[in-house]
């Protein structure tokens, strides 16, 4: 059978256009893959790291009510009940509870139902009873506290069953973590916090926001008590609804529109990459700078929410997956190389130059002064002792310009500090691109460059020289050097600087944040003068793909 060359053309192109459009939806779905549905976000919890702490006590208010259902370990929700407000003003309250005895006599009703607990209630109140409503996988009513089970099935038999005729009883163990509910005070019972955690979610699966506290936030409310601790306060909602309260808290909402579509994609590819970063807690992310800063619905504005629904699903990705993408206030001109950050290396987070900043910026150019004492007891503080502090040395800078080795002599030993290290080991260091002068007691200033003065002897042992009270021999006869002046030796390889003691240094710094990957500041500079996000983007992570 005869096929015309024709005909063999088209099926060929129809089997490429095939190929392509499969190829293209195959490119989708896994772009897409990498999108979560939801992330859950830590408003209160215990962090030494970032100083957060856990809440004792937490208000709620829905306007369309609450929902509040019991979040079990095996990944199962059961509603408890739906709870409306009758005024503005009213809160439900949460609370951690415990009880001083371990047992107690649960009166159990016959259907088990909130309605059947709360006419128990009732009844054994008009009965000079004091029962506490409690959901333990189901309703029950909490009578007595008992040391052991025994005490508790005595107190039964011996009391209740002919006291209170046609109830069933048993005697529980209680698991002493629990979570307890009230409205306005009034109407109260506690929760198993060991067999699950509280969701709490807007009535009949409205979209009203909860109001936490004083703050608005879209989704839900977990509570969760894993411990005799405080609560964690958790919100759960969608990666979006999520955005649209972390991006005008980490720019401002009246930036260019093409900044803050930057600032959107950065920030949808951050959380992407950080999802679980606080497992261990049971949320995702934190709401503060140690992930990135989340306000709520609280702190949301129409621009940059717009910016979150115009870049939709889109991405930083470095050779289709998504890249590791990192944002700061402002550089001082020139962005680092992430290996003289963090240690790490990624070929697209490399320094790029910065030269759109406008240089005007909150802390684009700042200065510290800390006195020698300060120094010390700062670093005391830390754990560091290295006595009365001499000099403080960059011994060690990148190419641009930021200092990646810091070394502190005292009178009892040396401490060096590499790469973020500079930034932290002293309070109000807002980067890590400064230069440090020595300030002593005459006044003098010695810029703090390349290495401590020192002697070395014949065995090849080194010896700090600290340059006070020496004196310089010169063809007039001997001088005194400064206390707080600079030696400067020149050599062939040209002049270098020595520190001397100094009774107070200051650091002189530009750009604020740790300086890898996009500048906000920049990027309002490169909106400005007329570039697109995706080209911000780009230029910050070069070789990398946006979509």
């Amino acid at each position: 059978m005869r096929i015309g060359k024709f005909h063999i053309k088209s099926v060929i192109l129809l089997i490429l256009m095939y190929i392509t459009l499969f190829c293209i939806f195959s490119m989708n779905a896994q772009a897409n893959e990498s999108i979560p549905e939801t992330v859950r976000i830590g408003l209160y919890f215990s962090d030494q790291r970032t100083g957060s702490a856990p809440v004792s006590s937490v208000s709620i208010y829905c306007a369309s009510g609450i929902d509040v259902a019991h979040c079990k370990n095996n990944g199962e929700n059961s509603l408890i009940f739906n709870f409306r407000f009758l005024r503005e003003s009213s809160r439900l309250e949460l609370f951690k509870y415990s009880f001083s005895n371990r047992c107690s006599v649960a009166v159990v009703t016959g259907s088990q139902t909130l309605s059947a607990a709360l006419w128990t209630m009732e009844d054994l109140a008009t009965k000079g009873y004091s029962p506490l409503l409690a959901y333990v996988g189901s309703w029950k009513v909490l009578v007595g506290g008992f040391d052991g089970l025994e005490e508790a099935s005595a107190y039964i038999d011996g009391t209740l069953r002919s006291a209170l005729p046609g109830y069933n009883f048993e005697a529980t163990n209680l698991s002493g973590i629990y979570t307890g509910l009230s409205v306005d005070g009034g109407l109260s019972f506690i929760f198993d916090a060991v067999s699950g955690d509280i969701r709490l979610s807007p009535a009949n699966g409205s979209q009203s926001p909860i109001l936490v506290e004083n703050r608005l936030y879209r989704g839900h409310i977990e509570v969760l008590r894993t411990s005799e601790g405080d609560m964690t306060v958790v919100n759960v909602l969608s990666l979006n609804d999520y955005l649209y309260g972390v991006v005008p808290r980490e720019i401002q909402a009246v930036s260019n529109a093409e900044a803050l579509k930057a600032q959107a994609v950065a920030a949808r590819t951050y959380t992407i990459n950080s999802m679980g970063k606080h497992q261990s807690l049971r949320f995702d992310l934190c709401n503060e700078t140690e992930c990135q800063v989340y306000g709520g619905m609280s702190d949301e504005d129409v621009n940059t929410t717009k910016a979150v629904d115009d870049t939709n699903n889109e991405i930083v990705r470095w050779q289709g997956d998504p890249a590791q993408v990192f944002y700061f206030a402002s550089s001082g001109g020139h962005t680092e190389n992430v290996k003289n950050v963090w240690g790490t290396e990624f070929p697209y987070l490399e320094g790029v130059e910065d030269r759109y900043e406008s240089g005007t910026s909150y802390r684009y150019r700042w200065e510290t002064t800390y006195t020698a004492a300060q120094i010390r007891d700062q670093l005391l503080e830390a754990g560091v002792d290295i006595g009365n502090i001499r000099s403080v040395s960059i011994t060690a800078m990148s190419d641009a310009g930021r200092a990646i080795e810091v070394t502190v002599t005292g009178t009892k030993g040396s401490k060096i500090y590499e790469n973020e290290e500079c930034r932290y080991f002293l309070k109000d260091l807002y980067s890590q691109l400064y230069n440090v002068r020595a300030v002593g007691g005459e006044g003098n200033d010695a810029t703090l460059v390349g290495v401590n003065a020192m002697t070395i002897d014949g065995a090849g042992n080194r010896k700090d020289l600290y340059l006070s009270g020496i004196k310089a021999a010169s063809a007039t006869g001997f001088a005194d050097l400064p206390s707080g002046g600079g030696l400067v030796v020149q050599s062939k390889s040209g002049k270098s600087a020595f520190p001397t003691v100094g009774d107070r240094f200051t650091f002189s710094g530009r750009g604020w944040g740790h300086g890898v990957g996009m500048s906000q500041e920049g990027a309002k500079g490169m909106a400005a003068a007329g570039f697109t996000y995706i080209q911000i983007l780009k230029h910050y992570f070069p070789g990398c793909d946006v979509g």
